[in-house]
């Protein structure tokens, strides 16, 4: 009993990723860890866009799948030992273990390549998933320094960005690029 409370309260109930506070613990773990074995911390941070103005036209429920769908696209693009949180409303984090920015930019883009899918297979049923991504990878980092660093490349796109844009596909085989 326990266990299962303890595994209720480090997940968000909405999306069934982890939550903040585990997030926080993690990524804390793993900078502690970097400072030993050198190895980078990259986070991957994906914030969806629009996500507030389909909940004000279309009710809670539509803006609340939305996370949802973007949480599931999430899941299938990492791997197991990775680590993927609900870290604010409309932003998904993802730790990725052993992994440079190079690998980090690689899952963004497997991320909204499973988006782009996710888009056509719902047609007119759901809301198109738009987001925006933050990606930083540094050793022995201090953990607010590695989020900051994600979170003001989202804030730098969100600035510029107008309405959402529609997906484009690259022709790479990892999916379309990403900021």
């Amino acid at each position: 009993m326990l266990r299962w409370l303890e595994q209720d309260a480090r997940t968000d109930t909405l999306t069934g990723l982890h939550n903040r506070h585990a997030f926080d613990e993690e990524i804390a773990s793993r900078c502690e860890a970097s400072k030993t074995t050198g190895d980078p911390v990259t986070l991957v941070v994906a914030s969806v866009v629009g996500r507030a103005e389909i909940a004000k036209t279309y009710g809670d429920e539509a803006g609340d799948e939305l996370l949802r769908r973007t949480s599931t696209c999430v899941t299938w693009c990492i791997r197991g030992n990775d680590f993927a949180a609900r870290v604010d409303p409309d932003t998904v984090a993802v730790l990725l273990a052993g992994a440079d920015i190079n690998v980090g930019q690689m899952v963004a883009r497997r991320i909204v390549h499973r988006m782009h899918q996710g888009n056509a297979d719902a047609g007119m049923r759901a809301a198109p998933i738009d987001s925006i991504f933050g990606i930083a990878s540094r050793s022995a980092s201090n953990p607010d320094d590695l989020v900051a660093a994600a979170m003001t490349q989202v804030e730098t796109q969100r600035s510029e960005l107008e309405s959402p844009v529609p997906f484009v596909l690259a022709d790479d085989e990892d999916g379309p690029s990403v900021a």
